[in-house]
């Protein structure tokens, strides 16, 4: 039970609400907190070629990152990478100095040709990797069969079921995650990044843990208050009370609380998530 992990995306996902302006003292808080409410891993944001302010979770170097952690933390941290957008040769060795843990490579369908050399340069550096595909729903069976055999050649720490556009419904999690046991091996920790334009994310992620429970170690993003585009993702302190719940898990939902309250419900009071009823509508339509 104890395999089970989360990861919180709030200063990822959120920062499309706010162009990831969260600021470095609020930075500083919040990645405390989640520590000491024992969240294993944070991901703190993007790294991305750009300029970028002091106050923005956008990164063009690694060592940006070591300004907003503080010194008291025990997470994990973690900031993705989208293919194309953050030059490889700015992945530089993991030492004591780099607070960065580890790196997530995030890519779209017609870029599966270019992830090699970001997966491998990650883990050359000492870097645990998390590969995530996103967009899965756009994937046919055959089609998920051979991303997964490709990424399986890598060994990555992790690889993510993706679900951008919150189409999936419980039966394609299961499905999908049929296929991801078949083809990686045992020790690939699988991830769950589920977004709720369908208001499945909560149920879908049950799926998965009754899927994945006592066969394989998983993680599960989430982001406080489910802060991101559109409805949103699944929420943490959602997620992290039935983890205490049912899995044994130990989260300290009080500071989590806390850090929705102070930190995040003002950010939903300025500009809500989107529009619910229309997300959900267009989804449909979509689907």
């Amino acid at each position: 039970m104890k395999s089970v992990k989360i990861v919180d995306c709030t200063l990822r996902e959120g920062g499309y609400l706010n162009n990831w302006e969260f600021g470095k003292e609020f930075c500083l808080d919040f990645i405390s907190k989640l520590s000491k409410a024992k969240v294993e891993h944070i991901e703190v944001g993007f790294l991305k070629d750009g300029n970028f302010g002091e106050n923005q979770t956008l990164f063009n170097q690694i060592e940006d990152i070591n300004k907003i952690i503080p010194n008291d933390n025990t997470s994990k941290i973690c900031a993705m990478i989208m293919v194309d957008e953050f030059d490889i040769n700015k992945i530089i060795p993991k030492n004591k100095d780099i607070k960065l843990d580890c790196i997530r490579v995030g890519f779209k369908k017609y870029q599966i040709d270019k992830i090699d050399s970001y997966i491998n340069k990650a883990k050359e550096c000492g870097y645990e990797v998390f590969v995530n595909p996103t967009y899965i729903d756009e994937y046919n069976d055959l089609e998920l069969i051979e991303l997964f055999e490709k990424i399986n050649k890598y060994e990555p720490n992790f690889i993510s079921l993706v679900d951008t556009n919150g189409f999936l419904k419980e039966k394609d999690i299961a499905r999908i995650i049929y296929l991801m046991k078949e083809y990686f091996f045992e020790n690939i920790y699988f991830c769950f990044h589920l977004h709720n334009n369908l208001y499945r994310a909560f149920e879908n992620v049950k799926v998965a843990i009754k899927e994945t429970l006592n066969k394989r170690a998983f993680v599960i993003d989430a982001t406080i208050l489910g802060m991101g585009r559109g409805v949103g993702n699944l929420q943490s302190e959602l997620i992290c009370s039935y983890l205490n719940e049912n899995c044994d898990k130990n989260y300290n939902l009080k500071l989590i609380l806390e850090l929705l309250d102070e930190k995040i419900y003002p950010y939903f009071l300025k500009k809500p998530w989107g529009n619910p009823s229309l997300y959900f509508l267009s989804e449909l339509e979509n689907n």
